[in-house]
């Protein structure tokens, strides 16, 4: 109990630093307005951070500048609450999603629908729109963005993969009946693989909707990740400690065994980055096993891909640093809630 607790009172913790920048998929899950901070990820021509507002997304650039805001919002639609649950950027920093819980009026109908809606990220042209998902879910992106993978709005527990550019069902993956469904991961390296996390955790070939392997029982607060250089995915197990899983050989190759509890897992470069409840960021190396401590402070993550800045924030703003020195590079503040150049 004392440790659900707590997990719970970092809640707003986790949702900014869960991901930051790792040089995989980036799926986060969003529960409050700007409360999301991540990085696009290694295969992008720089390093952008995207804020999650209610009925809109924004992306900034590294030095903290507002490159676009996107809007959420469905057709035809007014007096509307548009909150993005979940976001995901393609390996290959060309398609961005969000899953949104809409609430407002559409052509003058009150609605209340889940859709996930996808953009060309290098023109933000919309690419679609797909309702018939579940608003609590995560939601993954193949490697060349070319497909989505996200819960099914249907009685169990069924996994859609959508044609990203037509919004269109194209398989689904059904799990056995009354299967929990906590996170889904596609493989950055290989389409054929999407990991998902359930009471264990599951390799699907989602071409073909085919069982390909399976891990023990996990810890399923916080999400796989995979290393998109060697194809090493990361697993909190239940002891909160961390599992590294080589898919080829199907073994542990390394057990992370942190003496304080890991709530959060992620990968700069080839280095797995973890979080604990003491407040400690640190880099492992996973062939001895040896770690480096980046960060005590609280309120801390975003790490760049090369670990060289990282983020903090507090009640006026979010502040890019030198991790050398700790000096603040640019700065974000915020106005009634609200983040401003």
């Amino acid at each position: 109990m004392v440790r659900t607790a707590r997990i719970f009172g970092v809640l707003f913790l986790m949702i900014v630093t869960i991901i930051k920048i790792w040089d995989s998929p980036i799926s986060v899950t969003a529960q409050e307005s700007l409360n999301q901070l991540v990085f696009r990820g290694r295969n992008s021509d720089q390093d952008v951070l995207i804020f999650a507002e209610q009925n809109y997304i924004s992306i900034y650039n590294d030095k903290l500048q507002r490159v676009i805001k996107l809007d959420l919002a469905l057709p035809n639609s007014s007096d509307y609450s548009a909150v993005p649950f979940t976001m995901a950027w393609s390996p290959n920093g060309k398609v961005f999603a969000a899953l949104v819980n809409f609430n407002g009026l559409v052509s003058n109908q009150i609605t209340l629908v889940t859709y996930v809606i996808a953009w060309d990220a290098t023109t933000w042209k919309c690419l679609s729109i797909t309702s018939g998902v579940d608003g609590i879910t995560q939601l993954t992106l193949s490697p060349d963005g070319g497909y989505m993978a996200v819960k099914r709005f249907t009685e169990g527990s069924v996994v859609g993969i959508y044609d990203t550019a037509r919004g269109e069902l194209v398989r689904e993956i059904v799990l056995q009946p009354f299967r929990p469904l906590y996170h889904l991961i596609w493989d950055p390296q290989n389409s054929n693989k999407l990991v998902i996390s359930t009471d264990k955790v599951e390799v699907w070939n989602p071409s073909t909707g085919e069982l390909i392997n399976m891990l023990g029982s996990y810890n399923s607060d916080s999400a796989p990740v995979f290393n998109s250089r060697s194809g090493l995915l990361g697993v909190i197990n239940l002891n909160a400690d961390v599992d590294i899983w080589d898919q080829d050989t199907n073994q542990i190759i390394r057990t992370i065994d942190n003496a304080v509890d890991i709530y959060s897992i992620g990968w700069i470069e080839d280095g797995l980055i973890t979080l604990d409840f003491n407040d400690s960021t640190l880099l492992w190396n996973i062939a001895d096993g040896s770690s480096i401590v980046l960060s005590t402070e609280p309120n801390v993550g975003a790490w760049s891909f090369d670990g060289t800045t990282y983020v903090s924030w507090n009640d006026h703003g979010f502040f890019l640093h030198d991790r050398d020195t700790g000096a603040i590079l640019a700065q974000l503040l915020k106005v009634t809630g609200t983040p401003v150049n």
